[in-house]
This record gives structure tokens, sequence and C-alpha cells, in this order.
């Protein structure tokens, strides 16, 4: 037969697994919500994946999926360190961007050939509109200064 003070310390500890079962299922949980919510950022808003290469005072932008895989950008916007815009286009998929200081050319969506001028000792601002390798196309930016 069983002593009182043994069945109450079987209690407690029963009353412990329960509570340390449901506090790791609600750890657990937790996690794989903020794992559910972070894939479905990447897939939906994530940005282009730029690959930036600095060639002879000049960058060359290109979108690259799986670090390979050209995707192009299917618009480009510019504005200047005092918020004025230089320059925007739809452009032509698939192929990489090359900004230089003084005169640039940019083949738009249509063929068309677009021009526009960047100067020396300035910070830019490109936006570019691309495909972030999921099929949804968002604007990533970044800095440049020639």
């Amino acid at each position: 037969m069983s002593e009182p003070g043994n069945r109450l310390k079987n209690d407690e500890l029963s009353s412990f697994r329960v509570v340390y079962l449901k506090t790791i299922a609600i750890v657990f949980f937790v996690f794989l919500i903020v794992a559910i919510s972070l894939g479905i950022w990447w897939l939906y808003f994530s940005g282009p994946s730029f690959d930036i290469q600095n060639r002879d005072k000049s960058f060359v932008i290109n979108n690259l999926f799986l670090g390979e895989y050209g995707l192009g950008f299917e618009k480009i916007k510019i504005v200047d360190q005092n918020g004025q815009k230089i320059f925007e286009s739809s452009l032509r998929c698939c192929e990489p961007i090359t900004l230089t200081a003084g005169f640039n050319e940019v083949v738009s969506e249509s063929g068309e050939k677009s021009y526009f001028t960047l100067g020396k000792n300035t910070t830019y601002k490109v936006t570019l509109f691309g495909n972030n390798g999921n099929g949804y196309s968002n604007p990533g930016t970044i800095t440049i200064e020639f």
C-alpha cells in the first residue's frame, strides 16, 4: 500500500511532465510558425539577388538565381543623392546592366535604346525590379558611387 506522501510526489512528478511537454509543444509550434513566415517572406517578398562586379571604373549588375542562372531585370530607376530621378525605364529581360560614370546605354523592353549620364563623385541609389528566383518580381535597391 502506498503512503500518502509518495502519492503526492508522484502527482507532482506527473504534473511536472505535463507542464514540460506543454512547454516543448509551444516552443515547437512557435518555431514552426516563424519558419513558415520566413519561407513565405522569402518566396513572395524578397528582392532579386544582385551580383555586382566592379570592372574598369564601371559596375556590372546581374540578377543571378542559385549563383549562375541570369534572370535579368524588368525595370530600372536611378536616383541621385539629392533625390532627383536620373533615369527610369522598362528593360529587356535576362541581360546584365552596366553602369559607368559618363554616358550609359540601356536597351528597353521594346528594343529601343535609352541613354543617360551619371556623374563622377556622386552617389546613386539604383532600384532594380527583377525576378527573385521564385517567379515574383520585386524591387531591390543598391547604392553605388563613381
